[in-house]
């Protein structure tokens, strides 16, 4: 189980990452308070350190040697570095700094994702693929890398034993590494049409279902 310290101010945004990371495994230290989140992280071990770019500013973090706003979060991530830490620092952010995309792209050890193209569950199954493969060095997933890893975390979810929900899956899986735009919507449609027939077996898993309203968004 991987331990993951996030820090957000957004206290209900928060909630959603947090269940969100907790569903699929994660123990998940939140914190919306900037100096409880620092000595946290420069004092215990994590796996990884997840933090939002955009934060109120304080005379602590003025400290920091912060300009405040949306450099606060990529302070603090250097501060926590320069102090010894040597957990997987990963930005979550809606601002554009392109101070920060670029420091979070720099090595292995950051990764850098957008709150926009990563929502919780997907965000969620990103980061366990990052820290599932440390050598993974790249700025940022895209959408489909996102999907890819969300259709395989849902196909091992699946019971061996429903054989056509998985070979169903596995046309979306083929489809999509394949760039098949035209078979990619018409294997969802088999899928959701199929789930739809079984909604027994899906709704006892959660996953799935959240698959399902996504995969719905695309066609």
């Amino acid at each position: 189980m991987y331990k993951i310290l996030m820090l957000e101010d957004d206290q209900y945004l928060l909630f959603q990452y947090e269940d969100a990371l907790k569903d699929i495994g994660f123990f998940v230290d939140a914190e919306t308070d900037i100096r409880t989140f620092y000595n946290k992280a420069i004092t215990s071990d994590y796996d990884a350190i997840v933090c939002d770019m955009a934060l109120p500013s304080d005379n602590f973090i003025n400290n920091l040697e912060s300009m405040g706003g949306w450099r606060t979060g990529l302070a603090l991530c250097k501060k926590i570095r320069s102090n010894g830490s040597d957990a997987k620092l990963i930005a979550l952010t809606n601002s554009g700094l392109s101070e920060a995309a670029e420091w979070f792209s720099q090595d292995e050890s950051v990764a850098y994702f957008t709150k926009r193209l990563f929502p919780p569950l997907e965000f969620s199954i990103a980061l366990k693929y990052v820290l599932d493969n440390p050598d993974c060095n790249f700025h940022e997933l895209d959408e489909t890398n996102t999907l890819h890893y969300q259709l395989i975390n849902t196909r091992n979810h699946i019971p061996i034993n429903q054989n056509e929900i998985i070979e169903r899956l596995d046309k979306i899986i083929e489809s999509l590494e394949l760039n098949n735009s035209k078979t990619f919507k018409t294997s969802i449609t088999d899928f959701i049409s199929l789930t739809a027939n079984i909604s027994g077996i899906i709704s006892s898993i959660p996953i799935a279902k959240d698959l399902i309203s996504f995969l719905q968004a695309l066609i």
